[in-house]
């Protein structure tokens, strides 16, 4: 496959200087934001709770609440978000200007995507979920292929065959977009819920993965490993061993990029 068509201008952004944002009634500051190969951004929220904020460096691992996810275009070198999250940027190598709801001048790093593999070049896009096929052990054993990926359907279909799973954890869990970024993240954006957010690595065909905001549920463990393959352009296969509700699980998600 060619690059997704924004690859030369993948970026992710972590703030010294975290922005604050109000987002459905919470104050948050803003961590990072990611700009992907595939004209999409990934913003990573963290929720003020005590009121107060430092603008001072965060040494620690970033510590996510939330992400907001939409499309972006380029204008003059400047970015320029869409959706839930609407702002103007210009990033430098250690400031980032922004216009629009928060506005301002903020410390903090600006880091490239890469892509030094075809494996690499090829994974980092926006795929789309066309089927899901989905295998459990350990004291069920189930097996089914679904269509897309309604998580609250493949877990109806667990219980019905025995699993102990209550489908109403996951009402809305149903996947629109999974991306896989130059700077190593993975989100996996749901229709109806927020996003489970993490850093994945990619070895040839091999891939795991590590969620640090997956809300508090276990549809899909906190971390897994699989294979991801390019079975003809524009098209990827997920295979992921993994823990479904306490049980040993394979999916296999079958997927296309625009």
């Amino acid at each position: 496959m060619e690059p997704a068509p924004t690859a030369e201008d993948a970026v992710l952004f972590t703030f010294e200087e975290k922005p604050l944002y109000m987002m459905n009634g919470q104050k948050c500051e803003i961590v990072s934001i990611e700009f992907t190969e595939d004209s999409r951004y990934i913003l990573g929220l963290s929720p003020v709770i005590d009121g107060s904020v430092s603008a001072t460096p965060d040494t620690k691992a970033l510590k996510l609440g939330s992400v907001v996810t939409g499309k972006f275009t380029l204008s003059a070198g400047k970015y320029i978000t869409h959706g839930e999250y609407e702002a103007q940027m210009e990033l430098r190598d250690e400031v980032a200007k922004i216009t629009g709801a928060v506005s301002g001048e903020f410390k903090g790093k600006k880091k490239r995507s890469e892509s030094n593999t075809t494996e690499e070049v090829n994974a980092h896009r926006t795929w789309v979920v066309d089927n899901t096929y989905i295998k459990i052990t350990g004291g069920v054993n189930a097996e089914a292929g679904f269509k897309g990926c309604d998580f609250q359907e493949i877990a109806q279909f667990l219980k019905d065959n025995g699993a102990k799973i209550d489908p109403s954890k996951v009402a809305g869990y149903k996947i629109s977009e999974m991306e896989f970024t130059g700077s190593g993240s993975m989100n996996i954006a749901f229709s109806a819920t927020s996003s489970f957010y993490g850093s994945y690595t990619l070895s040839g065909e091999n891939i795991t993965y590590s969620f640090v905001v997956i809300n508090n549920n276990d549809i899909l463990a906190a971390s897994a490993s699989g294979k991801l393959t390019f079975p003809a352009n524009k098209k990827a296969e997920l295979i992921l061993n993994t823990t479904i509700g306490g049980y040993n699980g394979t999916v296999q998600f079958s997927m296309h990029s625009n």
